[in-house]
């Protein structure tokens, strides 16, 4: 468990509240991919960014599913310029690496081998990550996935350091995704929600959590899909997704996670398919990973039933 110290900003039509942010910064480094670096409103960030003589670096091109190599070639790309904050802008493997670019591009920072084999960095520069899809949380998490092609696996990078600074929830990033995506993006906010609420070592804390971002998610998931211009389901998709990042990091996930890596790994698969294909399975059966089972109902505070611990 990190404590989380991150400042949030959300509400549509809230880039301008973004200014603030960079005060005294010159050098900023801009990180997202070659879909969301089209959205008119990544347009306007990248405005703002470069307002009062800022230079702004752009890396447009991180993958789907990055991995430890990809991070590598980016560090190489970055590694002479004087980096004084990294913006991440898109969805979980976008954010994922801007956290680790923040630490790499501090000149005190252990290698990124050095990280996968279990050093743990003390610092970073200053850090800002905007979600564009509502689903991985990775915001709000102290976590950051890299897949090792050589293993067909995925490893994780843990440490408080990689919270950022700042997050801004802006729902007209996420107003041109298809249904599809924002439809299996809200599962995997929905898995992190279920997961943290159902594991053995829950806690008043990560319950509160979950269970917030249960009831936002549950009442927004069917509009904010079928509606993508309604700023406000998008807005509470994206706390949904915000609430289970943090519920991740005071509680963690479990089972479904754990087998998600690995297939996700060995076949290419996007995580949240591996998710959805095992969550249901896993809470109707029953699990030792699993303290409560989810029934029906959790999002008006009901429909729960607890087990003893196992």
């Amino acid at each position: 468990m990190a404590t989380i110290n991150s400042t949030v900003i959300s509400g549509s039509h809230a880039i301008p509240a973004l200014e603030p942010l960079l005060s005294g910064k010159r050098q900023l480094l801009l990180v997202t991919d070659g879909n969301i670096v089209r959205l008119d409103a990544v347009a306007q960030i990248r405005t703002l960014l470069a307002n009062d003589g800022r230079q702004v670096t752009l890396i447009d091109n991180v993958p789907a599913e990055p991995g430890h190599h990809d991070v590598s070639a980016l560090v190489k790309r970055v590694a002479d310029l004087n980096v004084e904050m990294v913006i991440g802008i898109g969805g979980g493997s976008v954010l994922d690496v801007a956290k680790l670019l923040s630490v790499l591009c501090h000149p005190g920072s252990p290698s990124l081998e050095a990280m996968l084999a279990g050093e743990k960095p003390q610092q970073r520069v200053a850090c800002v990550l905007i979600p564009a899809t509502a689903g991985t949380g990775s915001e709000a998490t102290p976590n950051a996935i890299l897949a090792i092609p050589e293993q067909h696996t995925k490893t994780g990078i843990i440490s408080p350091v990689l919270l950022p600074d700042y997050v801004a929830l802006l729902p007209e990033l996420t107003t041109s995704m298809p249904a599809h995506i924002a439809s299996s993006t809200g599962i995997d906010a929905l898995c992190h929600l279920i997961e943290c609420f159902t594991a053995t070592i829950a806690n008043p804390v990560s319950d509160n959590a979950a269970l917030i971002g249960l009831q936002k998610l549950l009442k927004n998931i069917e509009t904010s899909v079928n509606e993508p211009n309604n700023l406000l389901a998008k807005l509470e998709m994206l706390w949904a997704s915000y609430y289970g990042g943090v519920a991740i990091n005071h509680a963690g996930t479990h089972l479904v996670h754990a087998l998600s890596y690995p297939l996700g790994g060995a076949v290419s698969s996007a995580s949240r398919r591996c998710q959805c294909d095992f969550v249901g399975a896993l809470h109707a059966g029953g699990s030792p990973f699993c303290r409560r089972q989810v029934r029906p109902g959790l999002g008006s505070g009901t429909g729960c039933r607890s087990h003893p611990e196992r």
